[in-house]
């Protein structure tokens, strides 16, 4: 294979991952958008507990620390697991924050503590750079050669 058409489809291989960025980044964000307009019912939670997990990155050990909130809605006791983890505790056990509630569905809840909807711009943005960088390569490859 000659060395341009490595080039060109080196940019489009790129051009596809950074769409997959896209599409991983647009699906977190919906997530969140969808969970905040269901989730209206603000509630005070506690942290219940800061739990340390163990995970395995590309063979590395690496932790993760997640909370456990506790609430009350309508009477009834929730305890939900967080729905990011963290490398290190912001939060304190014991601590109060301010969650939203879907009043249909209880444990379903929106939380601004957690940096959810950051995660999917940095998606975003990270997909959108590459993608670009795929096409300037790939139409750089058929312009100059």
């Amino acid at each position: 294979m000659d060395g341009i058409w490595v080039l060109r489809l080196l940019g489009m291989v790129a051009a596809v991952i950074g769409m997959g960025f896209i599409a991983g980044g647009r699906a977190v964000c919906a997530g969140v958008k969808k969970r905040m307009a269901c989730c209206t019912r603000k509630v005070t939670a506690e942290v219940a507990e800061v739990k340390k997990e163990k995970e395995y990155v590309c063979g590395e050990v690496r932790y993760s620390y997640h909370y456990i909130y506790e609430y009350t809605v309508n009477g009834e006791k929730v305890r939900k697991r967080d729905q990011t983890g963290r490398d290190y505790p912001r939060l304190k056990q014991g601590q109060q924050v301010c969650l939203y509630v879907n009043p249909d569905n209880i444990e379903q809840y929106y939380c601004s503590e957690e940096k959810e909807e950051q995660l999917g711009m940095i998606f975003l943005a990270v997909g959108a750079g590459v993608f670009l960088l795929g096409i300037v390569v790939t139409v750089a490859g058929f312009i100059l050669f």
